[in-house]
């Protein structure tokens, strides 16, 4: 068996304004037009710093190189570490 769903007339009672933690006069009358101003200009930021990212040369790879130490154990690279000439500073 269904059931009919009920609709009730809308609610007339005021709601409560948003939470402002803030003291009369520290946010702007217009705040969503100051919250519109500055994700335009994040966006305009981010849109420059991408132009600058790709106008950087293309990254010159080396060939094939293992980093030194890669693959070897760490006993090999203790004994590396100990046949190396310390400096002064050490």
């Amino acid at each position: 068996m269904l059931a009919a769903i009920r609709s009730y007339p809308p609610c007339k009672q005021r709601l409560p304004p948003p939470y402002n933690p803030y003291p009369f006069g520290i946010l702007p009358s217009d705040l969503n037009s100051e919250i519109e101003r500055v994700r335009r200009e994040a966006a305009f930021i981010e849109q420059e710093a991408i132009a600058e990212w790709q106008a950087l040369p293309p990254l010159m790879l080396t060939v094939n190189r293992q980093p030194s130490g890669v693959g070897r154990g760490r006993l090999a690279l203790e004994d590396e570490m100990s046949e190396r000439p310390r400096s002064v500073h050490e």
